[in-house]
């Protein structure tokens, strides 16, 4: 037994109250519990009846937990009442809040529990999208209620140190996927180029379109495009409209391919040859950078919060500057224009994740900071 599937003989409580929106961290927290061993499994408390919820293994057990959507006084009360019930019936070690939205819930439930908790942070603690309330309440809760911050990147964690979050309390442990096999290129002549996200404008789905109109100007032979994600929000349907009506007149736009959500990143990225990460703002620890190189998929990436920790550029994909999205369109024109670098890349990006970025690793990480703070049982 590797020391990834060894027991620590810990009961662990994981807190995800996410209902509405479905991105990295969700998909994310799917490929973790996925991997742990059978003994002993987590307490993963996550709302009834969501895609997130969908993702929990058979077996594992669960606890029903109201949506953190919008803050409830009365609901966060019910969440409390239903956590302590259950530590009652099975004690657990340390509680887990998988995301910043779960943080107040965690920080009460450890103190009512007496138990130390710990918070993961997907994001910038100084991210436009975050209200300069919630803001300064995130980094109350990291200096009084959480014992430690796992910072997804060392990105997120320089971000953290900025915005003041306590030194000591900041841990980096990135996330990671198990090896795949590599999915075998589409065959044809035809080049592919993938985006998977969410529609919004800090991901660049509007930027990526722009890549596309500077890449076809210049590409050489028969391409596609195929965009995979859904909007979830308003911001996100009327920044699908805007993109609609600025390039559907555009002579490259048929060859662009809209394929909705996607359960699984391996349904786009097994039918292109290269993915497109083109964020505009500062990204994390982009998962799908992750899938892709599962999937033995080169990236071209835009240089920004944590891609640099998972791409080797000119390695295993390209990194450009988020402002210059021409650079990332010569960088397409070169792999299209190549056949034999999209294989090398793709086979770097697979050994790479092997080595580096694995989900045991991942796994062993998580297990041993929950032994520093609880002690052996």
């Amino acid at each position: 037994m590797s020391p990834a599937h060894a027991s620590s003989g810990m009961n662990v409580l994981l807190l995800h109250g996410e209902a509405r929106y479905f991105a990295g961290a969700e998909r994310m927290l799917g490929y973790y519990l996925a991997a742990l061993p059978d003994e002993p499994r987590p307490l993963v408390a996550v709302p009834p009846d969501t895609r997130l919820a969908a993702l929990v293994p058979a077996g594992m057990p669960t606890l029903a937990l109201e949506s953190n959507t919008a803050f409830s006084l009365a609901g966060l009360v019910r969440n409390l009442a239903r956590l302590r019930r259950a530590h009652r019936q099975r004690p657990g070690d340390v509680i887990h809040a998988w995301h910043a939205r779960d943080w107040e819930l965690a920080g009460l439930a450890a103190r009512l529990l007496r138990r130390p908790a710990v918070g993961t942070l997907h994001d910038d603690p100084q991210a436009a999208f975050i209200r300069p309330r919630r803001q300064r309440l995130m980094r109350g809760l990291a200096r009084h209620a959480l014992a430690r911050v796992i910072c997804v990147s060392g990105a997120v964690a320089d971000r953290c140190r900025q915005a003041g979050y306590p030194e000591e309390k900041l841990v980096v442990i990135h996330n990671g996927l198990l090896p795949g096999v590599p999915e075998p290129f589409p065959p044809g002549g035809e080049f592919r180029i993938g985006f998977l996200g969410a529609f919004s404008a800090r991901k660049g789905l509007d930027r990526f379109c722009e890549m596309l109109g500077e890449f076809s100007r210049g590409a050489a032979g028969p391409w596609r495009a195929v965009i995979a994600g859904a909007a979830q929000d308003e911001a996100g349907r009327a920044l699908a409209d805007r993109i609609q009506a600025r390039f559907a007149g555009e002579p490259w736009w048929p060859r662009l391919e809209w394929i909705g959500w996607v359960a699984d990143a391996r349904e786009l990225l097994r039918n292109i040859h290269v993915l497109v990460v083109p964020s505009v703002e500062f990204d994390p620890f982009p998962t799908v950078l992750l899938e892709a190189a599962a999937a033995g998929r080169p990236v071209v990436a835009a240089r920004v919060g944590g891609a640099p920790e998972i791409v080797r550029d000119e390695v295993t994909g390209w990194l450009y500057p988020p402002q210059r999205p021409e650079e990332g369109a010569r960088r397409l024109r070169q792999l299209a224009a190549d056949a034999s670098c999209v294989a090398r890349m793709g086979a770097a990006a697979a050994a790479h994740l092997a080595a580096e970025l694995g989900m045991d690793k991942m796994v062993v990480d998580h297990r041993r900071l929950y032994l520093s703070l609880a002690g052996p049982c």
